[in-house]
């Protein structure tokens, strides 16, 4: 693959997401046509500059280029027909149906058929082709999905087969999705649905839709949308597939009941997800995501559950360097790492591995949240909402979709936007009412707002759920670190439970009396 760098490219995230499924498979010929700074990750790969060449055929440049690019084709020309020929499931995919794991199961897997072309209209067939090839090139940075390339499925042409879910067993693949584009009005419409080839049900269907008139400025953002839908819906999938899996787990299974349990973001859930990645890593101890979210859930016990305790922070440092000793280069270990990092109160260690997560993942959703967690934790606002609303977009549907929205009210409460953020809280609170932080947060803004009744309602029902005054403190301090505005905030917490405690002893009184 012939990658073009430009000041243009170069903030593209597609054309990122593509140079890194070139270079993770020894394909990439980057060329850098206009003067511009690479990515971070691939400042150190050979880059070809022609940003000089004037098109002549003699230039030395030029010349030594295309001889470089002939031997790259004449390579991989070398593969016989016969090794690219769909067979059977094993010489599609042997990483999706090989016996040995080490103990770590199978995540899950995905093929892409061939979408139909409904409109009949023949540049519609060229569009529907590379909405295929689009999405299987942002799949394939996903470390958490398992896609088939295009190849293996092009042969499947609508109409040629009826049976799906046998088509998915020959590719030996746990999901297919099939999909159509068509043309309705003004708009350009793509209509999709997933397949779960075990039982032949149809499990999540989608409709995604762009302006025709600006279809082709807008194509990278269709895909991207189908994407993440897809990601989405899968990883929710395979979640409750592990949860209801009631014996026999393996480490993949186990890693997903851990992030599962996250849900539930109070002492008993955070404990459950320790519980369930450190089975994890004890199925399979050289599994870096196993370790990587071990040191990840332990930190956010450590942040809200803990007293400050160097013992704990040097394990769950432990855990993150040998994770990263395993698979430097996995972008769900260094997501995790940073975010382990951030909740042990390093934000600063934990921002570059967050900036290398997403450099190699730029449409995943956790890569873009962590990244704005970690410059909110910084106090550098703009790069944080610039983030946290990627993520946002790139987790529409998610349970994890209110993650990114709370600490978008974080950075609202940093800059002293208080209406803002407390309409952003309300929006957490209608994806999922019970969410606690979300809650408490809301508190806060109401005390501050004088509204005290009303802070003093939501606090006791936090108080029956389990928040104490010192959890609330560390709570307070972790949000804002690094902020001038966080003693404000913090003294009118103490001011806020002083209120609830006072009312709960006027309460308790009467009946002590009564006694």
């Amino acid at each position: 693959m012939v990658v073009l760098w430009s000041p243009n490219s170069v903030i593209s995230r597609w054309v990122r997401a593509e140079a890194t499924v070139a270079d993770r498979n020894k394909t990439m010929m980057p060329v850098m046509i206009e003067p511009c700074e690479l990515p971070i990750m691939f400042e150190l790969i050979h880059t070809t500059d022609l940003v000089h060449w004037d098109g002549t055929s003699d230039d030395q440049a030029w010349a030594v280029f295309v001889t470089d690019v002939r031997q790259m084709v004449a390579k991989e020309q070398q593969l016989s027909v016969s090794e690219l020929a769909p067979t059977s499931s094993t010489a599609l995919h042997p990483i999706l149906t090989s016996g040995k794991t080490d103990g770590r199961g199978f995540m899950p897997s995905l093929a892409i058929l061939p979408f139909t072309n409904r409109s009949r209209i023949k540049d519609d067939d060229i569009f529907a082709e590379g909405m295929v090839e689009d999405i299987v090139a942002a799949l394939s940075q996903n470390e958490v999905l398992r896609v088939l390339g295009s190849i293996s499925t092009a042969h499947l042409k609508k109409g040629r087969f009826t049976d799906l879910a046998a088509i998915g067993k020959q590719l030996g693949v746990r999901y297919l999705l099939e999909g159509n584009v068509r043309r309705t009005g003004q708009n350009f419409r793509v209509t999709t649905q997933l397949v779960a080839t075990a039982t032949g049900d149809l499990v999540w269907s989608g409709q995604f839709a762009k302006p025709l008139d600006e279809l082709q400025e807008l194509q990278e953002e269709l895909v991207t949308e189908v994407a993440a839908a897809l990601d989405v819906n899968i990883q929710a999938l395979d979640m409750e597939r592990a949860l209801r899996k009631p014996a026999n787990l393996t480490a993949w299974e186990a890693v997903q009941r851990s992030v599962l349990a996250m849900r539930r973001f109070n002492t008993e859930g955070i404990q459950t997800a320790i519980e369930e990645a450190e089975r994890a890593v004890d199925l399979a101890p050289n599994f870096a995501m196993a370790r990587a979210i071990l040191a990840s859930v332990s930190a956010n016990l450590y942040a809200v559950g803990n007293p400050d305790d160097p013992k704990k922070v040097s394990q769950i440092r432990a855990h993150a360097e040998k994770a990263l000793e395993i698979d430097p280069e996995s972008a769900v270990v260094l997501w995790s790492i940073a975010n382990a990092y951030a909740h042990i109160g390093a934000p600063e260690e934990a921002l570059p591995w967050a900036i290398k997560a997403y450099t190699i993942a730029p449409d995943n959703g956790h890569a873009a949240f962590n990244l704005g967690m970690c410059n909110a934790m910084l106090d550098q606002n703009e790069e944080a909402m610039k983030y946290l609303k990627i993520a946002c977009s790139m987790m529409s549907g998610s349970y994890m979709q209110v993650w990114p929205k709370l600490w978008q009210s974080d950075v609202m409460i940093r800059e002293q936007r208080l209406a803002e953020a407390e309409s952003c809280l309300d929006e957490c609170l209608t994806s999922d009412p019970n969410f606690l932080l979300a809650h408490f947060f809301k508190a806060l803004l109401c005390w501050h707002d004088r509204r005290h009744e009303q802070a003093i309602g939501i606090l006791s029902l936090l108080q029956k759920a389990g928040l104490d005054r010192r959890t609330a403190k560390r709570l307070t301090l972790r949000a804002l670190i690094n902020n001038s505005f966080a003693e404000e905030i913090l003294a009118e917490n103490q001011k806020m439970w002083a209120a609830v405690e006072a009312r709960s002893s006027v309460i308790k009184e009467p009946k002590q009396m009564r006694e």
